[in-house]
This record gives C-alpha cells, sequence and structure tokens, in this order.
C-alpha cells in the first residue's frame, strides 16, 4: 500500500487528538498550501472571558448637543447634485460644511476655517488642472 493510500491516523495538535473522520484536508495545486478545516467547533477558539451579551444591541447614547451659529449659507445645483455650503461657529471654533445631497442621502465634510486658504489653493490648482488638460474624450484612440 502506498503511503497515499494508507488509513488516515490521528493527528495531536498541541495537546488535542485530532480524529481524521473530522479533518478536511485542501491542498493547492503546488502542494504548498494546504488548509485544516474541522466540521465541528474547535475547543481551541473558546473565550471563557467573553460571556453572552443577556440584553439586545443597544445603539451608543446620542452625542450631546453642541450649539451652532450659522453665519453664512450658500447652495449650488450641479446636474443631478445639490451642495449645500455653511459657515458655522461652535465654541470649538469656526468651519465650513460642505455637503452634498444625491438621491435623498446626504454627505458632509467639514474644513476648519484655519485650512480654507489651503483648501482654496488647492481647488483653484484643480480648477486650473481642469481648463488646461484635454478631455479623454478629445484623445486620439490606440491602435
Amino acid at each position: 500500500m502506498s503511503p497515499c493510500l494508507a488509513p488516515p491516523k490521528p493527528v495531536t495538535f498541541e495537546g488535542l487528538k485530532i480524529e481524521p473522520a473530522f479533518v478536511k484536508v485542501r491542498a493547492s495545486a503546488t502542494l504548498r498550501n494546504f488548509k485544516i478545516s474541522n466540521e465541528r467547533p474547535s475547543p481551541l477558539h473558546r473565550h471563557p472571558y467573553h460571556q453572552p451579551s443577556r440584553q439586545p444591541y443597544a445603539p451608543p447614547p446620542p452625542r450631546p448637543f453642541i450649539q451652532e451659529d450659522t453665519l453664512k449659507a450658500g447652495q449650488i445645483q450641479i446636474e443631478r447634485k445639490s451642495f449645500h455650503l455653511t459657515l458655522k461657529e461652535n465654541p470649538r471654533g469656526r468651519f465650513l460644511r460642505i455637503s452634498e445631497e444625491v438621491g435623498g442621502k446626504r454627505n458632509s465634510i467639514i474644513v476648519p476655517t484655519t485650512g480654507l486658504k489651503d483648501f482654496e489653493r488647492l481647488f483653484s490648482e484643480m480648477i486650473k488642472a481642469s481648463d488646461e488638460l484635454p478631455s479623454i474624450k478629445s484623445l486620439p484612440k490606440a491602435a
């Protein structure tokens, strides 16, 4: 009998005896990588310190209310998107909130006023690049 056809023997791993009836071995084509999976839960993965929760999942408590004063607001519609720019102030400082509304969903970013000059510079560079670079549609097709 060749070694490949020999009946499987029990395997001992870290003091645990794994019977061949519960072990599946999947080998790759190169036989370098193989995976062993148990059909039943492994006793090695017990978490004695983890106790199941007796209460169903509860959402986190709401954030405390922080007073925000609106200093200036504006809105622009571009294609099917609506952008809202709002300059606000709260006890932590001033900031610009840029919100995008598409299909009833709203996403926002907040830029602190300390970074508005850098934001403006980068925004201007993007506008300049958009005007100077040719459109992909106008480029010749590769043969």
